[in-house]
């Protein structure tokens, strides 16, 4: 059986080294053989020495920051006392060890064979065992220490999908270890890939809560929270070309994004929009569409900016930046604001909270018909116009997000959750009443929130200047016969109801043909 743990080994210097790796080991605990990478580390020290120790541990902090080579940061605070047979050190704050001695050592291959014999085992505690959050710092410990052979497609992808055990399941021990996987990945070099002919972005659409300080002399101005759904989807398709062309909806606005975007080494290229959400809607389709459109033409370049670059270079994420980090990373997000200083430059808003939504959580979405939302020069007046928010408004806005929204979303209290959601949003939107005549962007918003209200689902608001307006439920089945309900009883005049999952993870980069797509997170 194999088991994975940390090996120590001697320098040649007489320093210790620590490295995880996943020795089989006999049945009878006798023996065990090490496949170390052939100019490891740990394959010169036993060639030097011929004798370790192999620890079978739970501490995912410490198997992290070991696959990074932090030793010296691995051991801070951490006990290590000489091994009882070998020359070697021990792990005091490991489940159990095992002191070896090295038989034979065959380098023929890649990876060589190193068969050792237990001289010593010893029980220091219980294994407490690995949970999915675990299990998946485990992996990416094992991507991490092979991010310099990896396409940088699969690597990220991979490494979406375990970011989702770790924060549906993890406490904050994974969580710091899977950080600094992250980060370590960031930093590590990888290979050169051709860029690709052809791209497709995918992202979904933006609910925006509400701001926090819309004007007014407050530290930070702006600020606010929301959260990413899967539907209505956008998706982009990008093909090089001999000159730049776009079709589908919104083929205007995706030439601009893409001149604002592109330098004089970016080649031409063609793009189709192939679904997108309603424009002036509320569901931040026009910074999900600038962004997806800038991240095609650099994924066509080879290239992989940063989301505040993407958004920088595009325009996007002046006031609130929810769309901005909703586009990067998905899930529920809060944003900062910005200081009155930083105003005048193109730097985005700080994503100060990022959480995950439940899974089964569903959101109806209402979008009246023959109504739209302000944007453009219409929305930078009404901006103008606001007058200053109390400070009270802005503490008790703090208040209901930080003491309400947040730690129902953590406990994932749907009924605490609902309450407080709507709570806000109703706050929020009283900043705008001298623009919109009330906390709504008019009578039959409010009047399809009441309705909402009235059939019994609590967490509904109006996502941004509207129309849409979103409800949250429990599972599929309350959200089915929400939105059957709404159908029944025309609550949109001819509009539109859809039920959309929630999405948690940032928008995919996906090449025809390869089998890999990944986030930008």
């Amino acid at each position: 059986m194999i088991l994975e743990g940390i090996v120590t080994t001697t320098t040649p210097e007489g320093e210790l080294h620590l490295a995880p790796m996943g020795p089989r080991v006999e049945q009878d605990l006798r023996g065990l053989e090490l496949r170390p990478f052939a100019g490891s580390s740990t394959l010169r020290n036993l060639q030097a020495h011929g004798e370790g120790v192999f620890h079978l541990t739970d501490d995912v902090e410490l198997i992290a920051l070991a696959a990074i080579g932090r030793s010296e940061e691995a051991l801070r605070g951490r006990r290590v006392t000489p091994a009882r047979i070998v020359s070697g050190s021990v792990l005091r704050d490991a489940c159990r060890v095992y002191e070896f001695r090295v038989r034979s050592i065959d380098t023929s291959a890649e990876r060589a064979r190193v068969d050792a014999e237990i001289v010593h085992s010893e029980r220091f505690r219980d294994f407490v065992g690995f949970h999915r959050a675990r299990h998946a710092v485990l992996e990416a410990a094992i991507l991490a220490t092979r991010a310099h052979l990896l396409p940088r497609a699969a690597l990220t992808e991979r490494l979406a999908a375990l970011r989702v055990l770790v924060e549906k399941t993890g406490d904050a021990a994974e969580h710091r270890a899977f950080e600094i996987l992250e980060a370590s990945v960031r930093e590590t070099p990888l290979p050169r890939e051709t860029p690709p002919d052809e791209v497709v972005v995918r992202t979904g659409s933006r609910l925006h809560l509400g701001l926090i300080a819309p004007a007014g002399g407050t530290r930070r101005r702006f600020g606010g929270a929301g959260l990413m759904i899967a539907e209505p989807e956008l998706r982009v398709r990008a093909q090089r070309a001999e000159r730049w062309s776009a079709s589908g909806a919104e083929a205007a606005r995706v030439l601009e994004f893409a001149r604002r975007f592109a330098n004089a080494e970016t080649p031409p290229a063609s793009f189709r929009v192939e679904t997108a959400p309603p424009s002036h809607s509320g569901l931040g389709s026009g910074t999900q569409l600038g962004l997806a459109v800038a991240r095609a033409l650099s994924a066509l370049g080879g290239a992989t900016p940063s989301p505040a670059d993407l958004a920088r270079q595009t325009g996007r994420g002046a006031r609130s930046a929810i769309g901005l980090w909703g586009f990067a990373h998905g899930g529920f997000l809060v944003d900062a604001g910005r200081p009155p200083a930083a105003e005048a430059t193109s730097e985005p808003a700080p994503l100060i909270i990022r959480h995950p939504v439940p899974e089964e959580w569903r959101f109806v979405v209402l979008i009246p018909a023959d109504a739209r939302g302000l944007s453009g020069e219409a929305e930078r007046s009404a901006f103008a116009s606001l007058a200053a928010v109390p400070a009270a408004t802005v503490e008790r806005l703090c208040e209901t997000l930080l003491l309400g929204v947040l730690p129902a979303l953590l406990e994932r209290d749907l009924a605490g959750f609902g309450e407080s959601l709507y709570a806000y949003g109703v706050l929020a939107g009283e900043c705008f009443a001298s623009v919109q005549g009330g906390p709504f962007l008019n009578a039959r918003v409010a009047e399809t929130v009441a309705w909402i209200r009235r059939a019994g689902t609590r967490g509904v608001g109006q996502s941004s200047w509207g129309p849409a307006v979103f409800a949250v439920c429990g599972d599929e089945g309350e959200a089915r016969a929400l939105a059957d309900a709404a159908q029944r009883a025309n609550v949109t005049r001819g509009g539109t109801v859809l039920i959309a999952c929630p999405r948690n993870q940032g928008a995919a980069v996906e090449i025809p043909g390869a089998p890999s797509s990944h986030s930008l997170a």
